[in-house]
């Protein structure tokens, strides 16, 4: 009898716990998450070939930024810039650049995302250009 009595309210408990532990592991990871699609990294293109960019971003918080630069090597000069400003919890980039190289060089896509909580995410990709 007294199982009987105390069964609903140790399934409660248990049941309350297991919500309370998995609202708190969300609460926890609000930082914005970045998943490529393409190009994948150290992808390798010959001269004047499209490079396709597409990438998810996602944040349980609004996302308030998304920067995307490309760098010949190690410059700190872009050749190719994306600048937005965000106000959602997801976002899709699809876009893409023609890759020019004189010689072999590789370009490096620097890409930061930032939530409003001010948490930032950041990726590098590498695109080797073969002449």
């Amino acid at each position: 009898m007294i199982k009987q009595l105390f069964r609903p309210v140790i399934l409660s408990f248990l049941f309350f716990s297991l919500i309370s532990s998995q609202c708190k592991h969300t609460e926890e990871n609000t930082k914005p998450v970045i998943s490529f699609i393409t190009p994948a990294n150290h992808l390798e293109v010959n001269d004047g070939d499209t490079v396709k960019i597409k990438a998810n971003f996602t944040c349980l918080e609004n996302l308030s930024s998304l920067s995307l630069k490309i760098n010949i090597e190690d410059s700190t000069s872009s050749f190719f810039t994306i600048e937005k400003t965000l106000s959602s919890t997801s976002y899709q980039l699809d876009t893409f650049y023609i890759a020019h190289s004189p010689d072999f060089v590789e370009h490096q896509l620097h890409t930061t995302v930032t939530n409003v909580k001010g948490e930032t995410t950041t990726d590098e990709r590498h695109v080797h250009v073969l002449k």
